[in-house]
């Protein structure tokens, strides 16, 4: 069964983003339904379905991931946020970022609360990318923000290698 994906489309008038997000959109699970925004200078591109928006908003626990090593060119960053439902963690929005800044950052969140069942997670996990954090505390000042015990593992383990 295919899903009905939105794709909310946070700018872009680079052709090489719209030829990498027209590939995206290719896939089995992003090919029915597509919402386009245009709301500023930033290429931000945000995917994800109907039911996955619906189920983050009344997700009381969220967990958020980057990867700087997986996402195409001209993105710097894939951006996951993954919510709790009946005892399962899923992946529910996926991003795809031009750089680092809080603002990057912000703004999917800021866009996703303000357009859709407005989000108000309990909990926050994530790793300790300091701009994320304060982007996430800036749109979610209720929330309680907590990092990864993995991402603060391999944090001590470099620490240690770098001085033995």
């Amino acid at each position: 069964m295919l899903m009905r994906s939105i794709v909310i489309d946070l700018i872009g008038s680079a052709i090489e983003a719209r030829v990498v997000v027209d590939k995206i959109k290719k896939r089995p699970l992003l090919t029915q339904c597509t919402i386009q925004t245009v709301i500023s200078q930033e290429r931000i591109r945000i995917f994800s379905t109907g039911r996955n928006l619906q189920l983050l908003s009344i997700s009381q626990d969220w967990f958020v991931e980057a990867t700087f090593k997986v996402y195409p060119r001209p993105f710097v960053q894939l951006y996951t946020i993954h919510g709790l439902y009946n005892r399962t963690v899923l992946q529910r929005v996926y991003a795809l970022l031009p750089g680092k800044s809080t603002n990057k950052y912000s703004r999917p969140f800021g866009y996703l609360g303000s357009n859709f069942a407005s989000p108000d997670p309990t909990r926050i996990m994530m790793d300790f990318e300091q701009a994320s954090i304060s982007a996430l505390r800036t749109v979610y000042p209720s929330s309680s923000i907590r990092g990864f015990y993995f991402h603060f593992s391999q944090f001590v383990w470099r620490k240690i290698q770098e001085n033995p």
